[in-house]
């Protein structure tokens, strides 16, 4: 099957909320991802893949601007062979497959102009078992400011991110 070209989402999308970010997104592939509440690292709230079949995938991507740290959240519920990638600029800079819980991921932009970020589950043909899905949550670049959502009032949320050790 061909991937669709994709759909635009704007900037006050469920995905900025779900990211906690102001930036406007496109998803597309075989299975479009969602914005979901269910399951979450800050409050409840993450980007979900699609589900896409066999030998198929499912993508949310954005664009940002100029030199800078990104920091983000993900998970991912797969058989193995099945994978959340992270591209930046058409460069695959990790995957993770299997049963992995929240982990945050840190990457330094260190060139000025236009960045084409992308998250992606593939799917492979080898099983259609359980639960076939990645996740994002909690997406922020370095000078941007970043103020968790919450769903009950008056609750106060973590701001401060821990480096990873190296």
């Amino acid at each position: 099957m061909v991937a669709s070209a994709g759909r635009d989402v704007s900037v006050n999308s469920p995905f900025a909320e779900a990211l906690d970010c102001n930036l406007s997104f496109i998803t597309g592939g075989d299975g479009e991802w969602e914005a979901n509440t269910l399951s979450g690292y800050y409050g409840g709230d993450s980007a979900r893949s699609g589900s896409p079949g066999n030998y198929e995938e499912s993508w949310l991507q954005t664009t940002v601007e100029g030199e800078g740290m990104l920091t983000f959240w993900w998970k991912v519920y797969s058989e193995q062979g099945d994978y959340l990638e992270f591209y930046i600029d058409s460069v695959l800079k990790a995957q993770i497959d299997g049963w992995v819980d929240w982990q945050q991921k840190q990457y330094n932009i260190s060139s000025s102009g236009s960045h084409t970020l992308k998250w992606r589950y593939i799917k492979d043909s080898e099983y259609e078992d359980g639960d076939d899905d990645g996740s994002v949550r909690h997406f922020c670049r370095s000078g941007q400011a970043h103020h968790p959502r919450t769903r009950q009032i008056g609750t106060r949320l973590p701001t401060r991110m821990t480096q990873p050790a190296e």
